[in-house]
Parts: structure tokens; C-alpha cells; sequence
């Protein structure tokens, strides 16, 4: 009889249900007789801002092709998210606001399987491997997100999904994950271009040059707009230190002490930021002990390429036109790392042929 072997990953995921339903109970407490809807920006604390938006229905956003070609070429992108319009849809529907909670929790058990199966293909079977998951989903801002009803662990678990897409040749799940990213963050589409430029072949010059190309005309496109100068100015003043921070965590808030848990909702937020420099650094340390240093299959250097320009766009809009660097932004080059990590130092040895042949695309 044929024994059915269940990964140890399970048991992690399983424990960070746990962990997400536990903080989801606290701020059900924490949010005793409030109403999302009657909350005036002061009293926020019980919940996030976004989550007010979207459940009073002050984020709903008509779409259309036209208005949204129309927005880019008048100089205001328009942003496109219809999650709050799904929101807003349960809520008039009668679904309470404690509810939407769970709805958090659903998509960390999807982001759980598919990391499993990302992690599967570049690792094999190894202890690494379980310390690259471990480490992901125990992630204070993943948790953070798992227990809420924002969008980003559902645009997050479409990110990792395009990726397994691209690994395991399926241009259709590919295409129709990106379709769904638009619709939820647009900007995000173009991480998905990256990664396409890299994974689809092994022309990592014309990919490069092309990636390049995104990161100038991205940098270009708000230079010319009305309110250039002062894009210009944010510029030269932020991308530098977040730059620093997206790839490292350190900022200078950290240097001043003015990070500290308060007890309120967003200790979360302040147990990220701490997260991130402690990971970063045992990553590097990780890759350095490891001695995986040169790349030693075209797949490696793809995705470390892919995430060097992730973390690049990301810093640009969020040093030009976009506010606070929150963790759950932050959470886009950071989950990238890990996999570009888990590629370069992945048990090679245990799977059959050369990943450059069986993932990439000819």
C-alpha cells in the first residue's frame, strides 16, 4: 500500500492559520463597537484605512478601456482596483464586516500552495527549502494581510502564481493571472513583464535592455508631466534610502528609534520593518555560506535579475509619485528575493535534467 506523503510545509501553513486567526479575533476585540462606516479618520485605529475605503464604498471605480488609455496619455494614470468594489458588493449584500476577515484567511492558504510548489520545483526535497517557507509565512506583514480584507495577499498570491505559471510552461494561467493583477493593482502588471522578459528565454542581454528600457520611459513618463519637478525633487530625495530599504530593510527611522510597538493595530507594521533587516541579512549571509555566489544555471540569474528590477520599479513610483513605504509594499521584492534565494542555493543535484531545459522556454 502506497504511503501518502504530505510535505512538511503543511504543518507551517497550518500553524500560520493559527497565527492569522488569533490576530483576526484581537482585532475583532479590538474594534468592539466600532462601525467601519461611521469611523472618521481619527478613530481609525481598529481598522486600516484602505479597509474603511473599501467597505463604505469610497473606492469604487467605474472602468473602462477608453478612460483608461485617456488617463495615461493626460499625464493621470488611472488606478485600477475593482477589489473594492467587491468589498463594497458583500457589504451591500449583507456580509458583516467581521466576516471579510476570512476571506484574508483563504488566500494565505492559497499563497501557502503555490509557494509550496514554486519552492518544490527549484529546491527538491531539502531542509532549505522548509526554512525558505518557514520564513515567508511567518512574515509579520504576511500576516498582517492574511488577517484583513485588503487586497494585497490576493495580489501577492496572483504574483506568485504567474511565476509557477511561467516555470511550468502555461502561457493561458500566465495571461489570465496577469489579467486579474490589472484589475486589482495595474502597476503590478508590469512585474509580470519582467518576469515573462526573463523566464521565456535565454537571452538574458536583449531582456536586460529591455527591462531597462520599462525603468527609463517609467522615469521619463513622470518628468513630463505637470507636476514634474516636483517628481523630480521626491525623486532625488527618497530613492536613494528606499532603495536601500527595499533591499535591506534599513531605513533611517530605524537609526532614531522612533519604530516602537504602541500595542495598536499597527505593531504588525513595526514587527515587519524589524523582520525585514534580520532576513535580509541572514539571506545574504545564507547565499555567502552556501557559496552559490556565481550563478550556476541561466534559471538563477533570471530571477535574480527579475527581482533587481522589481525592486527597482517599485522604488522609483514609490519615491516619485506614491506615499508611505509600507511592508506590504515592500513585501513584492522581498518574497522575490527569497525565490531568487531559494534558486541559487536549491538542491540541483535531486531533479532530473537541467533546469535551464526543463523551466525555460526555447
Amino acid at each position: 500500500m502506497n504511503k501518502i506523503r504530505i510535505p512538511a510545509e503543511y504543518g507551517i501553513l497550518v500553524f500560520g492559520i493559527l497565527i492569522s486567526l488569533v490576530i483576526i479575533i484581537w482585532r475583532i476585540d479590538l474594534a468592539y463597537g466600532y462601525d467601519p462606516t461611521l469611523i472618521i479618520p481619527e478613530e481609525r485605529q481598529p481598522f486600516y484605512p484602505d479597509e474603511i475605503s473599501y467597505y463604505c464604498g469610497t473606492s469604487i471605480k467605474s472602468f473602462s478601456l477608453g478612460d483608461f488609455l485617456k488617463s495615461f496619455l493626460q499625464g493621470y494614470p488611472m488606478s485600477i482596483n475593482l477589489w473594492g468594489n467587491f468589498i463594497y458588493f458583500l457589504k451591500e449584500y449583507g456580509i458583516k464586516w467581521y466576516y471579510l476577515f476570512f476571506i484574508g484567511i483563504f488566500f494565505y492558504i492559497l499563497f501557502g500552495i503555490v509557494l509550496i510548489k514554486i519552492l518544490s520545483l527549484l529546491m527538491g526535497n531539502s531542509i532549505d527549502r522548509l526554512f525558505l517557507y518557514l520564513i515567508i509565512m511567518l512574515h509579520p506583514g504576511i500576516l498582517q494581510i492574511a488577517s484583513s480584507w485588503l487586497r494585497d495577499i490576493v495580489v501577492i498570491t496572483l504574483l506568485l502564481f504567474s511565476l509557477c505559471s511561467l516555470l511550468k510552461k502555461k502561457p493561458f494561467s500566465f495571461f489570465l493571472s496577469t489579467l486579474m493583477i490589472l484589475f486589482l493593482r495595474s502597476y503590478m502588471v508590469v512585474i509580470n513583464i519582467f518576469l515573462l522578459l526573463f523566464l521565456i528565454n535565454k537571452n538574458r542581454k536583449r531582456a536586460f535592455l529591455i527591462s531597462g528600457g520599462i525603468i527609463i520611459v517609467t522615469i521619463f513618463y513622470f518628468l513630463v508631466q505637470p507636476y514634474g519637478i516636483i517628481y523630480l525633487k521626491q525623486f532625488g530625495q527618497k530613492f536613494i534610502p528606499r532603495l536601500i530599504e527595499n533591499f535591506s530593510g534599513i531605513n533611517l527611522w530605524l537609526f532614531q528609534g522612533k519604530i516602537i510597538p504602541n500595542g495598536g493595530l499597527m505593531d504588525l507594521e513595526v514587527w515587519a520593518t524589524y523582520y525585514y533587516v534580520l532576513t535580509y541579512f541572514c539571506l545574504y549571509v545564507y547565499i555567502i555560506f552556501k557559496k552559490r555566489i556565481k550563478f550556476r544555471y541561466v534559471l538563477e540569474s533570471q530571477l535574480f535579475l527579475s527581482t533587481v528590477f522589481t525592486g527597482l520599479f517599485i522604488t522609483i513610483l514609490h519615491s516619485m509619485i506614491f506615499g508611505f513605504f509600507v511592508s506590504r509594499i515592500k513585501l513584492l521584492t522581498w518574497i522575490m528575493f527569497v525565490i531568487s534565494t531559494a534558486s541559487i542555493v536549491g538542491n540541483k543535484e535531486k531533479m532530473k535534467g537541467d533546469l535551464d531545459e526543463t523551466f525555460i522556454y526555447s
